[in-house]
């Protein structure tokens, strides 16, 4: 990883802190902490790494069927977007469909 990368497991662990308070988290154990710190906002740069690790284990939990989509990555870059960028993404209503019918996205129904 270079200066500014981002690891998996970092992505990964701001990703559940993000919708950590949704009812998708509500059966994980051990994580009681982490909740009570998500309902008084406290920023995700202040957790500790131990705290980043059971938000790892939270998603793999909960969003398991998604593993093989991070396996071979090492890191991602973080890049601001300008309205330029957001105006090339698109999505059609039927995108979904589409994409379902891949292998590994039909493990994850």
């Amino acid at each position: 990883m270079t200066e500014g990368d981002i690891s998996p497991n970092e992505v990964l662990a701001r990703w559940v802190y993000s919708e950590l308070l949704s009812d998708k988290y509500a059966h994980v154990q051990g994580i009681e902490q982490l909740l009570e710190q998500a309902r008084r906002q406290v920023r995700f740069t202040d957790l500790a790494p131990t705290e980043h690790d059971l938000l790892v284990h939270a998603w793999k939990q909960v969003r398991g069927p998604l593993q093989p989509y991070f396996e071979g990555i090492e890191a991602f870059q973080l890049t601001p977007w300008g309205r330029e960028n957001w105006l090339r993404c698109s999505s059609f209503p039927s995108s979904w469909l589409m994409l379902s019918t891949l292998p590994l996205l039909s493990e994850c129904r």
